[in-house]
């Protein structure tokens, strides 16, 4: 079918080339930004942290702006009252991301002790054909809780920044995979 495709011009061979090519020299440029935010995670979690305080105050503003614009409308206290409360969150956020960071690792680490415990429990109470795997992710993501936790405050300041870095460096993994697995499906010309 690639072949019966080109041939009828359905598909242009040096589009597909570029396109790979640009895949991969995103898949490098993003497993080094994430080999970089592990090294540097301290820095990577203030620095995800302070972009959604910043998101926080552009929603503020246009929460506020569409309350205003919008003045006559029943719900103008309602924008106005939400742009003001984002505008606080992201004000504090901003001011100070440590204490932002802890904050929200402490809430991440709350909510995979509650998804572990979840899981542990449905995979008990349904029993379905691979509830067993339902068990062992509700095992590790409790552990994943605790462990979180139990090194609170100082997670705070690094697990964000592995997350993100962990994220990046599949993303770059998937962005290469996803550019052989074009190329070996289209053949030798892309």
């Amino acid at each position: 079918m690639p072949l019966a495709a080109t041939s009828l011009g359905l598909i242009d061979p040096q589009a597909i080339k570029k396109g790979t090519r640009r895949l991969r020299i995103l898949g490098v440029l993003l497993l080094l930004l994430g080999i970089a935010a592990m090294v540097c995670t301290v820095t990577t979690t203030l620095i995800t942290v302070m972009t959604l305080g910043f998101f926080l105050l552009i929603m503020a503003g246009a929460e506020i702006a569409g309350a205003f614009w919008a003045k006559d409308w029943a719900g103008f206290l309602t924008l106005l009252a939400g742009g003001v409360l984002f505008g606080v969150a992201g004000a504090l956020i901003t001011l100070r991301p440590g204490l932002a960071a802890e904050a929200l690792t402490l809430v991440l680490a709350g909510a995979f002790i509650a998804g572990g415990v979840v899981r542990i429990l449905a995979s008990f109470a349904q029993r379905f054909d691979g509830w067993f795997w339902l068990l062992i992710n509700g095992i590790i993501t409790l552990a994943l809780g605790i462990m979180i936790a139990a090194e609170w405050p100082y997670s705070g300041l690094v697990v964000i920044g592995t997350f993100v870095a962990i994220d990046l460096i599949f993303t770059g993994c998937l962005c290469f995979a996803m550019a052989s697995a074009v190329r070996e499906v289209t053949g030798p010309t892309a």
